[in-house]
């Protein structure tokens, strides 16, 4: 007999799946044509990961995706850490998505000259208004440090670190405030470098005595 057949399941991923079934196609014992629509809210962040990736291969034969409105698990509060080390940044803690996490990534590589980029970001739903921005921001101003760590959680951004100089310190922290979006506030506890005297300098200098 000709018709459709629908139905709803729940998977372990804390995900629902519509499904529509041609009744024809599975009375000769066969399904030719299911449609899923994934819907929900993932458990946690590796059950997102492994659903898309499996969204992501080839799918069989006669199976298609008519929609995916699946989201990553809440966070909250929402948490991003960089920290710059010598030689590596690490990035840690939530994106909300792909995009912002590439976007991330590129930004990362254009400010910091370090060889070595260190990302375990997790997707999550839950980012404050303007949070690309922020964190763009964020970024911007922890570059100029030699070495240090922002940390955001929900509409707080903190930094911490070594600068180059007084003067530097100083400046990170003013473009830190201009920079981010009005609804975030800042704390800063930043250090720097003191300045070689000159007599110190000469005594580097100065070839030791044999």
């Amino acid at each position: 007999r000709r018709g459709r057949g629908r139905g709803r399941q729940q998977s372990g991923h804390n995900v629902e799946h519509d499904y529509e079934l041609d009744l024809e196609s599975a009375a000769r014992g066969g399904v030719h044509r299911l449609q899923l629509r994934h819907d929900g809210e993932a458990r946690s962040a590796a059950d997102y990961a492994e659903l898309r990736n499996a969204l992501a291969g080839p799918l069989p034969t006669g199976l298609t995706i008519t929609a995916d409105t699946v989201r990553p698990p809440t966070a909250d509060p929402f948490v991003f850490v960089a920290d710059l080390g010598k030689n590596t940044l690490s990035l840690s803690g939530s994106v909300p998505n792909e995009t912002a996490r590439k976007q991330l990534r590129d930004l990362s590589r254009r400010l910091f000259e370090r060889p070595g980029l260190d990302d375990r970001l997790e997707f999550a739903s839950g980012a404050p208004k303007d949070w690309n921005e922020a964190v763009a921001a964020a970024l911007r101003a922890l570059s100029r440090l030699d070495s240090g760590k922002i940390a955001m959680s929900g509409l707080a951004v903190t930094i911490e670190g070594v600068a180059p100089d007084k003067g530097t310190a100083v400046a990170v922290s003013y473009q830190l405030r201009r920079d981010l979006p009005e609804i975030f506030s800042t704390s800063e506890k930043l250090s720097w470098k003191e300045a070689a005297t000159p007599r110190a300098i000469a005594a580097k200098g100065a070839p030791s005595a044999k």
